[in-house]
């Protein structure tokens, strides 16, 4: 007995809906609270799902956060420093534009990384007490307003708290030309 062409696209429909039946999706799998024991992750390589080990995502991660620590440690001598009297506060200026420089080449090198890397970091490492409107909100040129304006939308962005007292804020007021303020209470104020 044969089968007839018929009867050929009957069954395959039959064996493909089965297979799709039984088939798991990524977003029906596990999903587990740490990354203790993971090997692998699954993803999308074009039309097919692949594994993807840990060790080519938390590479790029721990290069850039080998930079970004680096870049905050200088950040926070610098500030550190400043702390001897208002007679610093040139020479605050100077080390900011160079920890600029720096933050600028950090940023390059965690190209790729979301904000919510910056968000672990941040809470990680207990904060630093400089922020860089600039390196962190964009390249241009602020008063003070529009500084904390880009502040508080970062904040907003990245989902962590950014004004704290004691925290030292930099922007850019005009080409070679920037300004250091220092968050002291609650009120905007206080800057």
């Amino acid at each position: 007995m044969a089968i007839t062409d018929e009867e050929k696209s009957l069954l395959k429909k039959e064996i493909l809906d089965e297979i799709k039946a039984s088939s798991q999706g990524v977003l029906e799998l596990e999903k587990v609270t740490a990354l203790s024991g993971v090997n692998s992750l699954p993803a999308m390589q074009g039309t097919k799902v692949v594994l993807v080990p840990l060790p080519l995502l938390s590479k790029p991660a721990e290069d850039a956060a080998a930079v970004a620590l680096a870049a905050a440690s200088e950040a926070a001598d610098a500030t550190a420093e400043t702390e001897d009297g208002a007679d610093g506060t040139r020479e605050l200026a100077k080390e900011m534009a160079a920890a600029t420089a720096q933050t600028k080449s950090a940023t390059a090198a965690a190209e790729g990384i979301v904000a919510e890397f910056n968000a672990v970091a941040e809470t990680a490492l207990g904060g630093t007490s400089l922020f860089n409107v600039n390196a962190r909100c964009g390249d241009a040129t602020y008063t003070l307003e529009t500084a904390l304006q880009a502040l508080a939308a970062q904040e907003m962005n990245d989902g962590v708290t950014y004004r704290k007292k004691g925290r030292v804020v930099t922007y850019r007021i005009e080409a070679a030309k920037w300004e250091t303020r220092q968050f002291i209470g609650a009120p905007l104020d206080d800057w």
